[in-house]
Parts: C-alpha cells; sequence; structure tokens
C-alpha cells in the first residue's frame, strides 16, 4: 500500500513539472482569426517602409513588437506567398530549414521552386483566412508548435496544418547582448505543401 501511495505522488510530481515547465517555456500566443486581406496589406505597407527607408522610430517598434510574436512568423509566411514575393518567401524561415527544403527538390531555377511553393500555400491566391487554434509543446524552448486551420474559398472545410516555429535571437557583435528576436518558420515547407495537397 505505500509503495503505492509513493508511486502515485512519484507520478503526480512528475506530471506536474511537466505541465509547470510547458507553462512556463511557451511563448504566449495571440489565437484567432486573421483575414489574409489585412495580413497582405500590412505587410504589404511593411516592405514598402523599409524599400523607401520611410521607417521611424514609432513604426519600427511596432514592427519588432509584431514579429516577436509567434504568430507572426505564420502570418508573415502565407502575407508573402500571397504577395508571391520570391525575394522574401525565404526569410519566413530558419536558414537550417529553408536550406534543407530547397536543396531536396530537383530544379536549378530556385526562383520557380519558391514560386510554386507559395502558389500551392495559398492555392494561386484562394486563401481568404488562417485561424490559429492552438498550440503544442517541444522539447525546445524557443519552438512552439500551432496548429493552424487554412480556409481556401474554393473549399468548405479548412485544412489543418501544424507549424513549428522558432525563437531566433539577434545579438550585438560588440557585446554580445540580445538586440532582439524574432519567429522564424522551423517547420519543412515541403510537408506544409504536402498536407495541404492531400486535403485539396
Amino acid at each position: 500500500m505505500y509503495k503505492a501511495i509513493v508511486s502515485t505522488c512519484i507520478v503526480l510530481i512528475i506530471i506536474l513539472s511537466l505541465v509547470l515547465y510547458k507553462n512556463l517555456t511557451i511563448p504566449e500566443v495571440v489565437y484567432g482569426e486573421r483575414k489574409m486581406s489585412e495580413i497582405q496589406e500590412q505587410t504589404s505597407k511593411e516592405i514598402s517602409l523599409i524599400e523607401d527607408e520611410k521607417l521611424n522610430k514609432i513604426t519600427l517598434n511596432e514592427m519588432i513588437s509584431r514579429y516577436s510574436r509567434p504568430e507572426s512568423a505564420v502570418e508573415y509566411l502565407f502575407a508573402i506567398s500571397m504577395l508571391e514575393d520570391v525575394n522574401l518567401f525565404p526569410d519566413a524561415f530558419t536558414v537550417e530549414q529553408f536550406s534543407q527544403d530547397v536543396s531536396l527538390i530537383d530544379e536549378p531555377d530556385k526562383d520557380k521552386i519558391v514560386l510554386d511553393l507559395m502558389k500551392t500555400l495559398t492555392q494561386n491566391g484562394d486563401l481568404d483566412k488562417i485561424i490559429i487554434d492552438n498550440t503544442m509543446w517541444t522539447t525546445d524552448k524557443n519552438s512552439v508548435r500551432l496548429l493552424v486551420d487554412l480556409y481556401y474559398k474554393k473549399k468548405k472545410a479548412p485544412v489543418r496544418v501544424n507549424i513549428k516555429v522558432k525563437k531566433v535571437e539577434m545579438l550585438n557583435s560588440e557585446n554580445g547582448n540580445i538586440l532582439s528576436s524574432y519567429f522564424y518558420i522551423d517547420s519543412s515547407v515541403k510537408e506544409i505543401v504536402t498536407r495541404i495537397n492531400k486535403e485539396i
């Protein structure tokens, strides 16, 4: 009897420790619906401000705040895909993940690869909205998995994809202090595309 009580207590302590660890390490995510037209418009404005060198301190701080949230990586991925911006698409991903994905595709024209990926993600611009529904725990404290429902205009039911995002810290080269941190997609874009193609 005593051994059973001790075993039960140990199991409860382990479970509570895991729950506490999860709650302390998973970054805060803003759940809910995002209309692609709104995200696309906001992303276009930000790109224009950067290209025209018209960023002021307030706008820059707003962008830093926005892109330091986990869900921003997903928003950016689909907005850039809707805009079909071949040059900015790789910026949505961690360098390692994107390099790995593209190197596995046997096509010499990398721009064509990227354009095909974007068209598949948005189903040729048919993506109407995304809903960030839930998070899943990962063993990496800098990563979180987001469950995202993709709603296409021509499809009644959403396509659910599981997208891992990872926080990457930008360090000051002089003193090693963290300047800022942003989230990037750390899932294989090929796996996301495969999931979409399977459901469409």
